[in-house]
């Protein structure tokens, strides 16, 4: 895991290895860029992106918490980047992605704040809620 971690400064400066040019021709493969003003300027981007992806992912991997599901979000924001950074048809970057997002985030809060609900209830205060569930159910028979 600290290898994983120490290693996102080198994941980080990888784009300097990427040529200051539209086209990268090598022995084994070509690689060119159209929505971009070089390779370089092109990796950095997605580099960018990728690095905090990278440690939020680990984040949430390793996180112990109740609300480690909440890292979801911020991870779900970098997918849909780098999504928008690979498709060779978006002019622009930066842009759409917190649409995309707000039913993660929606979704998200409210799971991640029922599992609250829960905890604090039960952890609390001491009540079982399903306890309370067949209590109120058993209330509500012996009135009718």
């Amino acid at each position: 895991m600290i290898f994983l971690i120490s290693v996102s400064p080198c994941i980080f400066y990888f784009y300097e290895a990427f040529p200051n040019s539209t086209v990268w021709k090598t022995s084994f493969f070509t690689v060119k860029v159209s929505n971009y003003s070089s390779l370089h300027s092109a990796a950095w981007y997605f580099v960018n992106k990728f690095v905090p992806f990278y440690l939020f992912l680990l984040w949430f991997l390793t996180c112990r918490h109740w609300w480690r599901y909440i890292i979801l979000i911020p991870v779900t924001l970098y997918i849909f980047q780098l999504i928008t950074i690979l498709n060779t048809s978006v002019e622009f970057v930066d842009e759409m992605e917190i649409y995309w997002l707000i039913p993660v985030i929606l979704v998200t809060a409210a799971v991640v704040h029922t599992l609250r609900l829960k905890l604090f209830y039960r952890v609390v205060r001491g009540v079982d809620l399903e306890k309370l569930n067949k209590e109120l159910k058993s209330y509500d028979l012996d009135k009718k």
